[in-house]
């Protein structure tokens, strides 16, 4: 690799679904968020939310909208949102990998697609995510939106570090490794590898593997 080596500060960057968590957070939430309607007896949310799961399924509305509806009718204080963190299952390998970096002095920000309204269940500290607002999707931080939200939030500085499992964070973990961070690809499935191999030799970057 050969790369710019601006100013890197000491910031680990981690991404949320399929890296720090095993999982898609989003389905824990619907599926939280289910129970949650049942228990408390409110059938017509609970019918709501399975039609809109139906259509979703079908492709009959998009995934924003999808997320739109599924925020409305369970919320992000609930019980449901705490379920969520106890139903998790995470990382052993990021998470010592966060802690080893926290021992040397790095700060952390979660970087994730998920909506930052339910994050807090995961993750304590700076975070950046899909922005819902007025109950709509405004923000959908993925690829290059977020690549740029995690610059914001740096000032502009690049991170030694961006953990991430996901294609879609190609962007990200190409910025970071071409800026004198480090890229590391954590526990990625055969089409993510797959991927970064069949780059091109001219778009060829460093990427490290974190596996559990």
């Amino acid at each position: 690799m050969v790369g710019r080596h601006e100013e890197v500060v000491p910031v680990v960057v981690v991404d949320l679904d399929g890296t720090l968590l095993r999982g898609n957070s989003f389905k824990l939430y619907v599926r939280c968020g289910a129970c949650a309607l049942l228990r408390k007896r409110r059938l017509g949310g609970f019918v709501r939310l399975l039609a809109a799961t139906f259509l979703r399924k079908l492709s009959v509305i998009t995934h924003n909208r999808y997320r739109e509806i599924c925020a409305a009718l369970i919320g992000f204080e609930s019980d449901a949102t705490y379920k969520m963190a106890e139903c998790a299952g995470m990382s052993e390998a990021v998470l010592h990998f966060v802690a080893d970096r926290r021992k040397e002095g790095c700060q952390c920000l979660l970087a994730t697609a998920a909506l930052e309204d339910y994050t807090y269940a995961f993750w304590e500290g700076a975070r950046v995510g899909s922005v819902l607002k007025d109950g709509r999707v405004l923000v959908d931080c993925r690829g290059e939106v977020k690549l740029r939200r995690v610059l914001e939030a740096l000032g502009g500085r690049v991170p030694a570090y961006a953990l991430s499992d996901d294609i879609e964070d190609e962007p990200l973990l190409r910025y970071v490794a071409e800026h004198g961070g480090r890229a590391v690809l954590v526990n990625p499935n055969k089409k993510t590898l797959r991927f970064f191999r069949e780059f091109e030799p001219s778009k060829l970057f460093d990427v490290e593997l974190l596996l559990d």
